[in-house]
């Protein structure tokens, strides 16, 4: 091949390099304006007869300006429903927020409502879900589930685990069951199915277990965690012990 043909495209490649801007000789892109956001939490509990408040976070990262859109439809009496934004010192273009509402003694059921950060752009909404309670402490949901479960490889075990709370208020979410693990050279037996059903407030899951061998070290403990959620978070935890079949 000729000698030139191979020099005349690498002096091309560095001519085209520094044309566009490759490294550190084009200036920085600029980053483009960023919309308000919003952290609300996913449930929250009111108490009826008075008035009650939730607090949500609201921020704007390029420091500007903004509002909060509310959308409180779905509240009884929504005209009631008020939002403020208290500035975080320290923090500028943060706000720590309120949204202040009176449940009636009648109000039982569960109201969603979303808030969205506003100025020239219009963030995504966060939506809490608020149910009504009657009374000041709030207790986290309660998780019955068996504290030891033997295992035999090669067979299903099945069992149950209630969940309710002790305010009688409801239980908004289950988290799927997980299957942990002391030691990570363990292969962690198989939930084959979870299926729960709600009867009024509480709420009976039954799940199913497989262990396909034995584990690799022993002492080995496998847990069973369940979690349930409402404005509180609730837990519990069974221990297996796998054995040989």
């Amino acid at each position: 091949m000729n000698r030139a043909l191979r020099i005349v495209p690498l002096a091309v490649l560095l001519v085209g390099c520094d044309t566009i801007g490759f490294g550190t000789l084009g200036p920085p892109l600029p980053i483009p304006p960023r919309p308000p956001a919003i952290d609300a939490p996913r449930y929250a509990a009111f108490m009826r007869g008075r008035e009650d408040t939730l607090a949500f976070y609201a921020w704007d990262e390029d420091g500007d300006a903004f509002s909060i859109s509310a959308s409180c439809s779905a509240l009884p009496r929504n005209e009631g429903a008020k939002v403020t934004m208290n500035p975080i010192v320290g923090d500028p273009g943060s706000y720590r927020c309120f949204l202040r509402w009176t449940a009636a003694p009648t109000d039982t059921g569960i109201y969603r409502v979303s808030f969205r950060g506003v100025n020239r752009l219009v963030g995504d909404p966060d939506t809490t879900f608020i149910y009504t309670v009657d009374h000041d402490v709030d207790l986290p949901p309660r998780v019955s589930c068996p504290e030891l479960m033997g295992l035999n490889v090669g067979d299903v075990r099945t069992f149950s685990v209630i969940f309710d709370d002790p305010d009688g208020d409801p239980i908004l979410e289950l988290t799927s069951p997980m299957v942990f693990t002391s030691s990570w050279k363990n292969e962690r037996p198989k939930v084959l199915s979870w299926t729960s059903v709600r009867t009024g407030n509480r709420i009976t899951g039954t799940i199913s277990l497989l262990a396909e061998k034995l584990p690799a070290e022993y002492p080995a403990d496998y847990y069973v965690v369940f979690n349930a959620v409402n404005a509180l978070h609730g837990g519990g935890r069974t221990r297996l012990v796998v054995s040989g079949p």
